[in-house]
């Protein structure tokens, strides 16, 4: 490489675009040699990128890569995956707060706890993704007790009932808490950069910006930890029901050792106290800030002429970041997979909707790869900052789309359940004892009689809940995938990439499908207002995802981006980092006379863009 850029240096200067690409292969190369050198040495890797071979306590965090310098993918790290493995339990707590409350309330609160949960995975892969912390205890130390915060958090995503009332539980308490340490947990991890990293003067300026957002996040987790502990610390309702008498110092519970009095527990069941939902409304709009902020920084040099986000920000590992969220958006579509399979079977047509959900995931899931880019030149990351930014935002209820979709599929199963056990609880009551004059007289017995079967007992209120859960879900996911994948190409080049009179026939193809998209999307976030049968919903549910994934084939053929010889008639049809890099792969074969390994040996002589 060197001699062939002196070489190009002498005789015919080469474009100032393709030298710095070919420099960067040349330094590519050598880190390669390098690691290659490490791994010998130390017999093997380590989580990240390199191995060390003495175990220390602490170990400056570097800057994974500059700007401008070509990206290598870090080896898998396992850790990763066990820190994954959390927010399987915390998709699973959320989706069982939505079926225990399938209302706007219970929708505000799955939010409440979903938002500040999935931060602090953002959180940490955005670090992973610039930062190698090293293999040292103290880094080590510091992931454990991120863990064990984060487990904490999942255990107490309660049901609306227990995180409405902080006065009569802990639960809002303890999850708020969590939030708060969690977040100084990441402003400390900021520090550490500030004051350690081995990298450029950017990684410092980019440190010292997260720790603003990260503390903008903890006040309002603060005020929300207040709130709830001067209910629960502050009131004299005890846990469950309980009540303090102040008169003899000790806790009287309200289910005494009285036929009766258990009776009246039974039939109590859902009264937990006063409600505060001002907690989780904080928790919600803390960690929402954290994205006002990224917003304002990405739109700062628009009004901001001198503002350089290079010398303020470090780049993210694009490959690795395609690949985390790869796993991120397995967990959300995994909880769909529990969500049906965790379920009591019945007969009839309970079948017919569980398979038309099991369908609906798959297909889904093929879906989503099939629109997202597997190379980091194709990524919105890559291609801006504003198609970054949407990417991470819609990417986000996305996620939250996917937890509600799975959910809603759940709660459709069990409408074949209730159906079967609607009488269950009151042969129960017979069986104790009970007349059928004395149930339908007692207002605690009826209380009770809903608190031990669905959520609402009302069907028809039921099914009408569930039918928007799942058709305003699944028209969410629907259109936040095709935003996505404009992020990624961007709306000029969707929309301007066949204007010529030459692609008149795509012009057409091209509406028909933009269309059919929209309406589909429109036809289902409001089917619920009309069909609620739970068996017609699982099917048009099947039907739609199937049908947007015909429209995503379909446009795959009609508007091939994978080479330029396919559509030379269409001038905005072009491939950027993919044409420059083929190049510079075509002119270092020319001058090995040999083929070169992995991606850069597959290009051809076709792929080499037109002068």
């Amino acid at each position: 490489t060197q001699e062939f850029l002196k070489e190009e240096q002498e005789e015919a200067p080469l474009p100032q675009e393709e030298l710095d690409a070919i420099k960067a292969v040349a330094k590519a190369e050598q880190d390669a040699v390098v690691d290659d050198e490490d791994d010998h040495a130390g017999g093997g890797h380590d989580d990240h990128d390199h191995h060390h071979s003495e175990f220390k306590f602490y170990s400056r965090p570097k800057q994974r890569q500059k700007w401008g310098e070509s990206q290598v993918l870090p080896h898998t790290n396992f850790n990763d995956l066990f820190f994954d493995l959390f927010y399987v339990a915390a998709a699973y707590n959320l989706g069982s707060l939505i079926r225990a409350s399938p209302t706007f309330l219970g929708l505000l609160y799955f939010l409440g706890c979903f938002y500040p949960i999935m931060m602090i995975w953002f959180q940490k892969t955005f670090y992973d993704s610039r930062y190698d912390a090293g293999n040292d205890l103290f880094h080590k130390l510091y992931e454990f007790l991120v863990v064990v915060v984060l487990g904490t958090a999942v255990l107490y995503i309660r049901p609306v009932a227990y995180l409405s009332t902080p006065a009569a539980n802990e639960d809002i308490f303890v999850f708020s808490t969590c939030m708060l340490i969690a977040t100084l947990l990441a402003i400390g991890r900021s520090v550490d950069i500030i004051r350690n990293v081995n990298g450029e003067q950017g990684a410092k300026r980019s440190g010292m910006t997260d720790v603003k957002l990260f503390s903008v996040m903890a006040l309002f987790y603060l005020a929300a930890t207040i709130v709830s502990a001067n209910d629960h610390f502050g009131s004299s309702t005890g846990s469950y029901g309980s009540t303090y008498d102040d008169t003899n110092n000790s806790t009287v519970d309200s289910m005494t050792n009285s036929t009766e009095g258990a009776r009246r527990f039974l039939a109590g069941g859902g009264d937990y106290g006063d409600t505060n939902h001002l907690p989780m409304i904080m928790l919600f709009v803390g960690a929402l800030m954290y994205n006002v902020g990224v917003l304002f920084l990405t739109f700062r040099s628009e009004f901001d002429k001198d503002f350089d986000p290079k010398e303020a920000a470090v780049p993210i590992n694009i490959g690795f970041f395609i690949h985390r969220f790869g796993e991120w958006i397995m967990l959300m579509l995994g909880e769909s997979v529990l969500s049906l399979l965790v379920v009591p079977t019945q007969q009839g047509d309970y079948y017919k909707a569980f398979f038309c959900g099991m369908l609906s995931i798959t297909f889904l899931q093929v879906l989503h790869f099939r629109s997202q880019p597997h190379e980091a030149d194709e990524h919105a990351l890559r291609r801006s900052r504003k198609g970054g930014f949407i990417f991470i935002i819609f990417g986000q209820l996305y996620s939250a789309a996917l937890i509600v979709l799975g959910t809603s599929y759940k709660m459709i199963l069990f409408e074949f359940v209730f159906a079967q056990d609607a009488g269950e609880a009151r042969r129960l009551l017979l069986d104790a004892g009970y007349s059928a004059e004395e149930i339908a007289q007692d207002a605690d017995l009826l209380r009770y009689l809903a608190a031990s079967g669905p959520p609402i007992d009302d069907v028809e209120v039921r099914q009408q809940h569930v039918a928007h859960y799942f058709c305003i879900s699944m028209a969410i996911v629907w259109l936040c995938l095709d935003v996505l994948l404009l992020a990624h190409k961007g709306l000029d080049f969707n929309l301007k990439r066949c204007h010529d009179a030459k692609c008149k026939r795509n012009q057409y193809i091209g509406k028909a499908m933009f269309f059919t998209r929209t309406g589909l999307i429109l036809f289902f976030g409001t089917m619920g207002f009309y069909i609620t049968e739970p068996t017609l919903l699982s099917f048009l549910g099947l039907m739609g995802i199937i049908v947007q994934l015909g429209l995503r084939l379909g446009g795959s053929v009609a508007f091939d981006d994978e080479t330029l010889e396919d559509v030379p008639q269409c001038a905005y049809n072009i491939n950027g980092p993919k044409s420059l890099t083929c190049a510079v792969s075509l002119r270092l074969q020319q001058i090995t006379g040999k083929k070169l390994p992995g991606k850069l040996g597959s290009c051809s002589a076709s792929d080499k863009p037109a002068p």
